[in-house]
């Protein structure tokens, strides 16, 4: 008996540790009687801007740690700005990086990242700045398959708040009995993290990994750091115009983006 109880102790221990246990998923709209609160860590479903933005301006603390991923043209990004906690935006269009840094100012980081093909680059935010909240947005009307990578990976740094705009996993969620963690282990059968880059394949296909990632200066300095030497090899060399001694990621000097501990 006593290693039976040792045996499901162990089994259900392990479920009370798996981030997809711990998720405490729901949906919200804005014409629901009242606002969520922050008692127990929750995933949220919304399915417009107005109710992300109506999130945005509730649930975030002064000391949260927040990444935007898909902000657009910045409608949501300014209301987290507003909360005064430390905010990253990304989103993968020039356009929409630029109108959203002109919105919000310094109050935010907003950066051109790709967070589906380089998803190694939010890990390392998340290691180096100990995220806790998230706002997913990477094209409301875009299937869930394509959202879910990214979700299963944001999974496995179990978040105190995740909002996710999506139409297709609002509906989904809307229509289940009830959302459980096996309705989320279900849903995401089969998906898995975005892939992480090795060492050796940026260093193969550098060009390609340094200009997938966003333009970034040296601390307390307008001279922008080489990519191309970070990742792989500056054909410059000594020519280039760019800093070569600080690391493009964690940016501390004395070793380079492909051999940081932040993206190990």
């Amino acid at each position: 008996l006593k290693f039976l109880c040792k045996v499901m102790g162990c089994c259900f221990g392990g479920l009370r540790r798996s981030p997809r246990a711990l998720a405490n998923w729901q949906t919200w709209s804005g014409d629901e009687s009242a606002l969520l609160d922050r008692t127990h860590p929750s995933w949220v479903i919304v399915r417009s801007t107005k109710d992300m933005r109506a999130l945005a301006a509730t649930l975030p603390r002064s000391n949260d740690r927040i990444v935007e991923i898909g902000c657009s043209f910045g409608l949501c990004t300014e209301v987290l700005a507003s909360q005064n906690a430390l905010l990253f935006a990304f989103d993968v269009g020039n356009e929409c990086v630029e109108r959203t840094r002109k919105l919000v100012g310094p109050a935010a980081t907003v950066e051109r990242v790709d967070c589906i093909e380089s998803f190694e680059w939010v890990k390392a935010l998340v290691k180096c700045h100990s995220i806790n909240v998230f706002f997913v947005d990477l094209g409301g009307c875009r299937r869930s398959q394509d959202v879910l990578p990214v979700l299963v990976g944001i999974c496995s740094f179990q978040p105190s708040i995740c909002v996710v705009k999506n139409e297709e996993l609002f509906d989904q969620a809307k229509a289940a009995t009830r959302l459980s963690p096996q309705w989320w282990a279900d849903v995401t059968r089969g998906v898995v993290c975005p892939g992480h880059s090795s060492s050796k394949e940026m260093q193969k296909n550098y060009m390609n990994f340094a200009l997938r990632y966003p333009e970034r200066n040296v601390p307390d300095s307008e001279l922008k750091i080489c990519r191309f030497f970070n990742y792989g090899t500056c054909r410059k060399g000594a020519r280039c115009t760019f800093d070569h001694t600080h690391c493009h990621c964690c940016l501390q000097p004395g070793h380079l983006a492909a051999d940081c501990s932040l993206l190990a």
